[in-house]
């Protein structure tokens, strides 16, 4: 009788098989469209389409008319309500949302925008800008010059856009009003079409390192260019909503694009990166009309960094070999493990709201790149630093900033920048502002002494303007 026998090679790459075919199945089951989720791929894009700035440049002492911008708007929710990739949000609402005018004043600024997002439970808000190029001498046409960008609500940048130039038909005899009407349309279906065909670069982080390149898993292939920033974001749970959500953390710029895949740096990751982030990509078009500042960097010239990864990685090979050579001349302290339910750090009273160290403000006294530092609490699993223009921290009135622990144990000084592009329109008319950290643990027995809640260190105020 024949006797089959498997070794255990054969068993891990059954094993290994299983996985590549059940995995999918989850990965589609989990799926979904709430907020802190990666897009939906099979269903239509929620969207608010807020308003379109006419910029065309005025004579002296002309003024200007609403019609362009008030039926391009109007053509443009059509185009988005026919498109099966969009689904804009009603104009009935939208105005509805905009009476509150505590909380919206015309121009909207980002945090504005972003609160529309949310209260109207959409996944970006749209914006444009129209310029009339006036009527053809020689020809019966008038043009337009369109723009769209989409303010993507998770990663709190514009992400999806599109710009277009169109003239009318010729139509001999007709009055310009016609003729508008006519490339208004036109420019409104192209603009839509256009928009739903670009499809955001999303991927993964495969490799993270503090030596070497940070390498992602989408490429020419998913449309990425060489030079794009793209927003780094996380998986966080979120206790108060009692789901996990993915939370940014910061921004990369691709600046070597391979078919499938390609190298980048960080630009700011003040929590690190890890493998398994999510990206996606950032629009790369500059607005043609006025935004709020610093939302929109230009593609960088990324040519010279073209071989920056292979001396990265070399470099980083000699230092794996001298550490290797060096770990057996001196004696080192074990790792960072997880603290246990019989660790001093947890069963004793060392477990504490933070301790603030210091606030440094960024460049020219702005909030945007100030630097928090405070004291590592030992069991740490989440730190959550909170900016409001007062004292009462009112959830409507504050700007929170989730960040991972780089000192779980304990031992050493957190930091964190903030990096977030509406940080000082947040605040903006205000001379001080008020900080604090907060802190949490998942481990057991920190939950049964302390709870789930986060405990905060005292409320520090910072004046915006000096350092």
């Amino acid at each position: 009788m024949l006797r089959v026998t498997r070794s255990s090679f054969c068993k891990l790459v059954a094993k290994l098989l299983i996985v590549a075919l059940v995995a999918p199945m989850f990965l589609w089951a989990g799926a979904g469209t709430a907020r802190g989720q990666m897009w939906p791929t099979r269903r239509p894009i929620s969207v608010v389409l807020l308003e379109i700035q006419d910029i065309t440049p005025l004579k002296e002492g002309e003024q200007r008319d609403t019609y362009l911008a008030d039926t391009l708007k109007a053509a443009i929710w059509t185009q988005l309500h026919e498109n099966r990739w969009f689904q804009p949000v009603p104009e009935n609402d939208l105005q509805l949302e905009l009476q509150d005018t505590e909380h919206y004043q015309k121009p909207y600024n980002i945090a504005e925008q972003l609160r529309l997002a949310e209260r109207l439970q959409a996944h970006g808000v749209i914006t444009g800008f129209v310029e009339y190029l006036g009527k053809d001498p020689e020809k019966p046409v008038v043009g337009l010059r369109v723009q769209a960008i989409m303010l993507d609500k998770l990663t709190e940048e514009y992400v999806l856009g599109a710009t277009v130039t169109v003239y009318s038909d010729p139509q001999p005899g007709a009055d310009e009003r016609t003729l508008l009407n006519d490339a208004i349309k036109k420019a409104a279906a192209e603009l839509v079409t256009k928009m739903a065909d670009y499809k955001v670069p999303e991927g993964v982080v495969l490799l993270a390192s503090k030596l070497t390149a940070v390498k992602i898993n989408i490429g020419e292939t998913s449309g990425l260019k060489e030079g794009q920033r793209l927003a780094l974001m996380r998986l966080m749970y979120d206790r108060v909503r009692e789901r996990a959500e993915l939370v940014k953390m910061g921004i990369l710029r691709a600046y070597e694009v391979q078919r499938d895949s390609a190298l980048c740096e960080v630009e700011t990751a003040p929590s690190g990166v890890q493998v398994g982030d999510r990206v996606r990509a950032i629009w790369y078009e500059k607005p043609i009309g006025p935004t709020p500042p610093d939302l929109v960097a230009p593609m960088g010239a990324a040519g010279k960094k073209k071989h920056i990864g292979k001396v990265l990685t070399a470099a980083a090979l000699f230092y794996l070999i001298a550490t290797l050579i060096l770990s057996n001349r001196a004696t080192e302290e074990p790792r960072i493990r997880a603290l246990e339910a019989t660790d001093p750090a947890v069963a004793g009273a060392e477990y504490r709201a933070p301790e603030p160290v210091d606030a440094r403000l960024g460049p020219q006294g702005k909030l945007r790149g100030a630097l928090f530092s405070w004291h590592a609490v030992p069991g740490a699993s989440e730190y959550r630093l909170e900016l409001c223009p007062d004292r009462s921290f009112a959830r409507d009135k504050t700007l929170r900033l989730s960040l991972a622990p780089r000192f779980p144990a304990g031992r050493g000084i957190e930091q964190a920048v903030v990096d977030r592009a509406d940080a000082d329109l947040f605040l903006a008319g205000q001379r001080t502002v008020w900080w604090r950290v907060g802190v949490r643990s998942d481990n057991e027995a920190i939950v049964r002494q302390y709870g789930p809640q986060f405990l905060y260190s005292e409320p520090q105020e910072l004046v915006l303007g000096e350092n």
